[in-house]
C-alpha cells in the first residue's frame, strides 16, 4: 500500500477513484483500472483510508491512499473515473479534478444501468480479460467533439494503444498556498524538423525524459515553422515517403491532437509574408501565455539548425539554454560552400553563449569546438521500457510474422548512406532469410528496387509506437551504412533500439557505433555477410545472455545519459 507522501509512482492520464478501502467498490475499481491500463496506459488508482484487503490487489498499478480530499490537484489528468458514486469524498475529488484540470468525469455504473449521460461508462468482463466499452456510439461522437481532452482520450481508446510514459509525480496539495509550483521549471524544446513523435528520435527521447523529472512542470515541443504551401505539398498516400506522415502529424499538432500528459506539441503553420518572423514570435508568445510558461524562468532546449533561432533567443531571453547538436549540417550531401558559411554563422550565434552544449558523437563535438569550448559528449541511449505495440493493421507485419526463417532487420530512413549493394549481396547469400527494411525512401527513391527481391520486405514508414513489434522479431539488427561525411558525423540511434529489444547487431566499419559484446563491425561486404550467417545459420556457439543485454541497457539508458547534464543545468544559477 502506498500513499502520496512516499509513493514512487508515475503520473497518470486516467485516475480511477475506488472510494473507501473497506468498500466493495475497491475491488471493482482495481479490475476496471487494469482494463483501462491495457487500453490507454498510465492509470492510477486513488482510494480513501479504511480497513480492507485492497493491498492484496496492488502491485501492477500505483495505488494512492488519501485521508482527505486535496484542495489542489496539480497534475494533468485526461479523465477521472468514479467507481463509488455514493462515496462523498470520491464525488468531491472528481468535482475538483474536473474543475481544476478540465478533465472528463465518467461515472461507472454496475449492472445494466441505463446510459443516461454522455459521460457514462459500462464495463463487461469476458473471462479474465476486462473490456471497456463506451455506449452508445452516437453519444461517443458528440463526446469526442466537445473538447480536445475528449478527442485525445477517445483516440487512445479507439486505437487501444498506450501513450508515452509520463513518469511525473503528481503533487497533491492540501491547500493552494502550499504549492511547490515555484520549484518546477517549464522546458520549451525547439525541434528542427516536422516529425516529432513519428520516429522516436533523440529529441523525442529527451522530451520523454525531461517530462519524467519531478522538477519539470511540463515540456512544450515546438516543431519547425512550416509555410502552408510547403505543408500542402506533403499531402499524399505513399507509405514509402515520410511526407504523408509529416503532413498528417503536423496537421494533428496544429489542432493540438498530439499532446500527451505533460508533453505538449505545437507548430507554427504560416502564409509567406514579409513579417513571418514577427508572426512566429507572436505565435510563441500566445502559446506560452496559454500554457502559463514564463520564458525568463524556463529552460530552452534547442536543436540547431533552427529557423529564426537567433531571434527566438534575443526576444525571449530564457532562463537557460541547452544546445543539443545531433547533426553537423555542413557535412550533409549537396551543401554548397555558401550554405556552409551561413550554417557556421548560425552555429556561432546559437552556441556562443549557450549555458550548455551537448553533442551525440565525438566528430560533431570536434566540429563544434570552434563555437563553444565546453561541450559535453552525450551519446544516444536505450529505452528502459520500449514500445512494442503490434500493428495488426499492417500487411507487412503479418508477412513478417508468417516468415519461418531468419529475419534480418533495418530501422531508419533509407537515404544515400545506405549501402544497397551490400543489402543485395546479403539477400542473395541468405535466400531463406527475410530482410525487413523499415523507413522512408523520400531521400533515395531508387533504393525501392530492393523490394523487387523475393526475400526483401520494404515496409515504408512505420510510426515509432509500432517499431518495437517489428524489432522484437529480428534475429539480427543491421547497420549497412556507407563510409561518408554524413555517417562520420552521426551516432546511429538504431543500434540502441536493437539492443533495447535484446537483438544482436552487425554494422559496417563506420565511426560512432556503440561498443558492446553483441555488436560486431566488419571491414567489407564479405565479412558483413559472413558474420550475419554465423549469427543466423551457423550459430557458431553464440549464446545471447539476457542479463548482459539488461546491464548494457541500464548503463546506457536515456536516464543515465541525461540526468547529470540536466541536474547541473537546473541547479546552477544564471550568471549576472
Amino acid at each position: 500500500m502506498s500513499d502520496t507522501n512516499n509513493a514512487d509512482w508515475e503520473s497518470a492520464s486516467v485516475v480511477v477513484v475506488a472510494g473507501a478501502l473497506n468498500h466493495a467498490s475497491a475491488s471493482n475499481a482495481y479490475t476496471l483500472a487494469l482494463a483501462m491500463d491495457r487500453i490507454v496506459g498510465h492509470v492510477v488508482v486513488v482510494a480513501f483510508n479504511g480497513e480492507g484487503s485492497f493491498e492484496l490487489l496492488s502491485g501492477e498499478l500505483p495505488v494512492v491512499t488519501l485521508s482527505s480530499v486535496p484542495e489542489v490537484i496539480d497534475w494533468p489528468v485526461d479523465a477521472i473515473i468514479n467507481c463509488s458514486n455514493t462515496h462523498t469524498d470520491s464525488v468531491t475529488l472528481c468535482e475538483r479534478v474536473k474543475k481544476q484540470q478540465n478533465s472528463v468525469w465518467i461515472e461507472r455504473h454496475d449492472g445494466n444501468a441505463a446510459a443516461d449521460s454522455d459521460e457514462q461508462w459500462l464495463l463487461t468482463n469476458k473471462k479474465d480479460n476486462a473490456v471497456a466499452t463506451i455506449v452508445p456510439q452516437p453519444r461517443l461522437s458528440r463526446w469526442r467533439e466537445e473538447t480536445s481532452v475528449n478527442k485525445y482520450f477517445v483516440q487512445q481508446l479507439e486505437t487501444r494503444l498506450s501513450g508515452v510514459a509520463l513518469n511525473r509525480q503528481p503533487n497533491f496539495e492540501t491547500n493552494a498556498g502550499g504549492s511547490t509550483g515555484d520549484e518546477k521549471r517549464d522546458v520549451v524544446m525547439f525541434w528542427k524538423q516536422n516529425d516529432s513523435g513519428l520516429y522516436g528520435r533523440r529529441s523525442d527521447m529527451v522530451a520523454k525524459y525531461l517530462a519524467s523529472r519531478r522538477d519539470i512542470r511540463q515540456v512544450l515541443v515546438v516543431d519547425a515553422p512550416i509555410e502552408l504551401q510547403q505543408l500542402k505539398k506533403k499531402r499524399g498516400d505513399d507509405n514509402f515517403d515520410q511526407n504523408r506522415f509529416v503532413y498528417t502529424g503536423t496537421v494533428s499538432t496544429a489542432f493540438r491532437q498530439n499532446d500527451n500528459g505533460s508533453i505538449r506539441r505545437r507548430v507554427f503553420c504560416y502564409k509567406e509574408a514579409p513579417d513571418s518572423t514577427e508572426g512566429y514570435l507572436s505565435f510563441l508568445e500566445q502559446r506560452f501565455h496559454e500554457l502559463g510558461i514564463d520564458a525568463s524562468k524556463s529552460l530552452f532546449w534547442m536543436y540547431p539548425k533552427l529557423q529564426w533561432g537567433e531571434r527566438i533567443i534575443e526576444h525571449f531571453k530564457p532562463f537557460k539554454r541547452v544546445m543539443d547538436i545531433v547533426d553537423d549540417h555542413r557535412s550533409w550531401p549537396g551543401v554548397s560552400d555558401k550554405k556552409k558559411v551561413e550554417l557556421s554563422k548560425h552555429y556561432e550565434a546559437l552556441l556562443g553563449d549557450a549555458d550548455k552544449v551537448i553533442t551525440n558523437c565525438l566528430p560533431v563535438k570536434l566540429s563544434m569546438y570552434q563555437f563553444h569550448k565546453d561541450i559535453a559528449l552525450v551519446p544516444n541511449g536505450c529505452e528502459l521500457k520500449p514500445n512494442a505495440v503490434e500493428p495488426t493493421h499492417l500487411k507487412s507485419y503479418e508477412k513478417l510474422k508468417a516468415h519461418k526463417g531468419p529475419v534480418l532487420g533495418f530501422v531508419g530512413n533509407l537515404e544515400a548512406k545506405i549501402d544497397d549493394e551490400l543489402l543485395r549481396k546479403l539477400a542473395y547469400a541468405l535466400p531463406n532469410a527475410l530482410i525487413v527494411l523499415l523507413g522512408s525512401t523520400h531521400a533515395n527513391p531508387d533504393i525501392r528496387t530492393l523490394g523487387e527481391l523475393p526475400n526483401v520486405l520494404m515496409t515504408g514508414v512505420v510510426p515509432h509506437k509500432f517499431v518495437g513489434a517489428f524489432v522484437k522479431r529480428f534475429d539480427v539488427g543491421l547497420v549497412p551504412h556507407k563510409k561518408m561525411a554524413l555517417t562520420e558525423n552521426m551516432n546511429p540511434l538504431k543500434v540502441f533500439v536493437y539492443l533495447s529489444h535484446h537483438i544482436p547487431v552487425v554494422a559496417t566499419d563506420v565511426p560512432n557505433i556503440a561498443k558492446f559484446d553483441y555488436v560486431w563491425q566488419t571491414n567489407d561486404h564479405d565479412a558483413f555477410v559472413e558474420k550475419v550467417k554465423q549469427l543466423t545459420v551457423n550459430k557458431s556457439g553464440l549464446e545471447l545472455n539476457s542479463n548482459t543485454f539488461n546491464e548494457f541497457i541500464k548503463r546506457n539508458s536515456w536516464d543515465m545519459r541525461l540526468a547529470v547534464v540536466v541536474d547541473n543545468v537546473l541547479s546552477s544559477t544564471k550568471d549576472v
